[in-house]
């Protein structure tokens, strides 16, 4: 504590007490450094830990939890299985069933490359598949109650496309009704064979440009053949 003992000598007294005030003065400065160190201790406290918490949240975020398993299924309100993830021999799959187990829509990837998906109509016939073999084609099938096809739509990985009809009475792929394609080797066109798969009509437009139509009768002779008619039809597997 500041403290003046009397003095007969004004100018000692005056001197001790700016002796006094320098002191006092010494240790407010040194109270205050004290208080600005324990300030930014206790900031640099709160940022570390500030810090500490967003990175931890960041960490959640971007490390979800993984769940593994071989099989998942779902099920309705009376326990019946409606749906499965399930991971088979040749791939992984996904299906969606009805309430009678009959399958609905199913999803496949094989091993080889392949996938393809299958839509069924409520009998469990396949009646829409979408699909790409293990070489890269790709084809889109629709099919009527008894399973036969009756529209293909299809393109190869050498760059071959063709949309397919067939008549109810088509039992092979290799025999459809009307074929409208394009194709490298030949051009683009259009093609109506008999059940046999004959041409009858062929309409078609060559790699050089020129186009034609051909009509054939039950033989296979042109019975009316138009000029720029030269070039090849496309056959019955649209190639």
């Amino acid at each position: 504590m500041m403290s003046i003992t009397p003095s007969d000598d004004p100018g000692e007294q005056i001197e001790r007490l700016e002796r006094s005030v320098q002191e006092l003065t010494n240790r407010l400065d040194r109270a205050e450094r004290r208080a600005r160190t324990r300030l930014y201790f206790l900031g640099g406290l709160a940022l570390v830990g500030l810090l500490s918490y967003l990175t931890g949240e960041a960490h959640k975020v971007a490390s979800p939890r993984v769940v593994k398993a071989e099989l998942f299924q779902l099920q309705d309100g009376e326990g019946v299985v409606r749906g499965e993830l399930r991971m088979w021999k040749q791939g992984p799959m996904f299906a969606l069933y009805d309430r009678v187990g009959k399958n609905l829509l199913h999803i496949e990837a094989s091993s080889d490359g392949s996938t393809g998906m299958w839509i069924s109509d409520p009998s469990g016939k396949v009646r829409l598949g979408i699909g790409r073999d293990d070489e890269g084609d790709v084809a889109l099938t629709v099919r009527d109650p008894r399973g036969r096809e009756r529209i293909t739509v299809c393109d190869d990985k050498n760059d071959n496309a063709a949309l397919k009809v067939y008549d109810d009475e088509s039992t092979r792929s290799e025999t459809p009704r009307v074929v409208v394609g394009c194709a490298k080797n030949w051009g683009a066109g259009l093609a109506v064979f008999d059940a046999n798969g004959r041409d009858r009509i062929v309409v078609s437009k060559d790699r050089n440009g020129d186009a034609g139509l051909k009509v054939y009768d039950g033989n296979g002779n042109a019975s009316v053949k138009l000029p720029g008619s030269g070039s090849p039809a496309p056959n019955p597997k649209g190639e």
